[in-house]
């Protein structure tokens, strides 16, 4: 294989790692909003002890 050829190939591959991460972190996202939006705020949240925080 020439050089020229191992460089598209090099960069091809690399290429295409890129693309697939991408996809990776757009899905993570997509899947994040989805959940976000099926149970709100209280996602991740911890569990409540029972004490009451906020007000006027």
């Amino acid at each position: 294989m020439t050089l020229p050829r191992k460089i598209a190939l090099a960069a091809l591959v690399v290429l295409g790692v890129l693309l697939a991460g991408v996809a990776l972190l757009a899905l993570r996202d997509v899947y994040q909003n989805h959940i976000a939006r099926e149970c709100g705020a209280e996602c991740g949240a911890p569990p409540s002890d029972g004490t009451v925080e906020g007000g006027f």
